[in-house]
């Protein structure tokens, strides 16, 4: 079954005032009733696959759960990461570490 992994990174420095380094837009409903990340996972509905794995910076996994928990949105977990790998908009390294793959492994392979 296939996995989703959604990257919610950010450093809420681009869309300001609105976004904030402690608030950024993928947690802001920018477009409606719902923010960047319900919109993102909602758009999983009616897939064939599992819940999604939800990849943000270490600050914002509870704002996240607490944004999906309200929108009674599924999720298979929330890992926090440092943001060192956000700062360089290093998404790869993301999925690799996300994954639990070896950097040195393809992922073409």
């Amino acid at each position: 079954m296939l996995q989703p992994v959604i990257l919610a990174g950010g450093s809420g420095t681009r869309l300001w005032p609105l976004s904030r380094q402690l608030y950024p837009k993928q947690f802001l409903p920018l477009t409606g009733d719902k923010t960047m990340l319900e919109l993102t996972v909602g758009r999983l509905a009616g897939l064939d696959c599992a819940p999604p794995i939800i990849v943000c910076n270490e600050d914002h996994r509870f704002i996240a759960a607490e944004q999906l928990r309200l929108a009674n949105m599924a999720h298979n977990g929330i890992i926090g990461r440092s943001g060192i790998l956000w700062r360089d908009k290093n998404s790869f390294s993301e999925v690799v570490l996300t994954v639990g793959l070896e950097p040195t492994t393809s992922a073409m392979s």
